[in-house]
């Protein structure tokens, strides 16, 4: 994944409001960033693995259905009347 470039025109303001917001946090204009990333990173990871066990349930379950078939098939198989 590449990232590409973005221009955001942001307020005359905006450093002393982000300054503010930070010292109101207790931490730094960089670390508000830091958690701001780290907030999205964990949240998309959750995503995919949330995507991840859908998948991976509906292939478990997909293989237990295709076996309980082919055990069936050869019960059938083995029953009288039935041999090929």
């Amino acid at each position: 994944m590449s990232l590409k470039p973005l221009t955001i025109k942001l307020p005359e303001n905006y450093l002393e409001v982000l300054k503010a917001i930070a010292e109101e946090e207790g931490t730094t204009p960089s670390g508000l960033a830091a958690q701001a990333v780290m907030s999205h990173l964990l949240r998309r990871a959750a995503e995919a693995e949330k995507h991840w066990d859908v998948e991976g349930a509906a292939r478990n379950q997909a293989d237990i259905e295709a076996e309980r078939e082919a055990r069936w098939a050869a019960d059938e198989a083995k029953r009288p009347g039935n041999a090929a």
